[in-house]
């Protein structure tokens, strides 16, 4: 499932203007800056998942978790630079 968030996360980088962290503002550099680090954070979590694939449960919930969290809390901070 991870993979897909990946996917999706380069797609929304480049053709979207609220890139991958989904926030619409004047400052693009930061959607870009912010979504670049959700992207990252979220390969990260691909290789804990693999990590941790023979338990199936901790490998799927635990990185998607974190990463539903991350990007709320990156989103929270760029709102809070706006």
């Amino acid at each position: 499932m991870l993979l897909w968030i990946i996917a999706i996360g380069i797609i929304t980088i480049i053709l979207s203007s609220k890139g991958f962290i989904g926030v619409d503002s004047f400052d693009k550099n930061s959607i870009k800056k912010y979504s670049n680090y959700l992207l990252l954070f979220s390969v990260i979590m691909f290789a804990v998942s693999f990590g941790l694939s023979p338990n199936i449960l901790l490998s799927e919930f635990i990185p998607f978790i974190s990463n539903s969290n991350k990007k709320y809390l990156l989103k929270k901070l760029l709102f809070s630079l706006l």
